[in-house]
């Protein structure tokens, strides 16, 4: 292939992408297409080990939040503990979900106690998924509001031994008052 050739397929290119930035910029000016409506969006506050985010499902249009702990991390495979639905509705509302940061023993429960309260049981599923709701849910964010530290305790797959995991609520009353605000709850 002669200089030539190649040196007139990167001019193209490069005339090509110019164009369509240019299309674009064009179409924001004339108003066809919003720059402050995408078709996503996010919202994200870290408060200590714990994360509000909020976003907006691409298929339904609908937007929701949630609160949880940990915040996202590269390369750290931790147990997630998340708090949705309306913490202010008490027992009605709210939905403490747990999900296990390694495989699980199903037959094994799962335990969250915040600092020396009694711990909350849950049965996991082959995933590792443990929920409280109902009047549950709403001790277990009573305890929050009021705790400094949450145990997590779970049981590997085979042979079944204790994975405890310890999260910091110092900053979640603040991180619940977060939530409350996007939610509108």
């Amino acid at each position: 292939m002669k200089a030539r050739d190649r040196n007139s397929r990167y001019t193209l290119a490069g005339l090509a992408a110019k164009t369509a930035v240019l299309v674009i910029v064009g179409m924001l000016a004339a108003g066809a297409v919003s720059a402050t409506d995408p078709s996503y969006a996010t919202y994200m506050r870290i408060h200590g080990d714990w994360v509000v985010l909020c976003g907006r499902d691409e298929p339904t249009g609908r937007h929701g939040c949630v609160l949880k702990a940990p915040p996202p991390a590269l390369g750290v495979t931790r147990s997630e503990i998340e708090i949705a639905g309306d913490p202010e509705a008490g027992a009605a509302g709210a939905a403490v979900t747990v999900r296990i940061g390694h495989p699980v023993s199903p037959s094994s429960p799962v335990y969250l106690r915040v600092d020396a309260n009694a711990p909350h049981q849950a049965q996991p599923t082959r995933t590792g998924e443990a929920e409280w709701r109902g009047a549950e849910a709403a001790a277990i964010l009573a305890e929050l509001g009021a705790g400094r530290a949450l145990t997590l305790r779970s049981f590997t797959a085979t042979p079944a031994k204790p994975v405890d995991e310890w999260y910091s609520i110092a900053l979640f009353p603040q991180a619940l008052l977060d939530y409350r605000g996007k939610t509108g709850s």
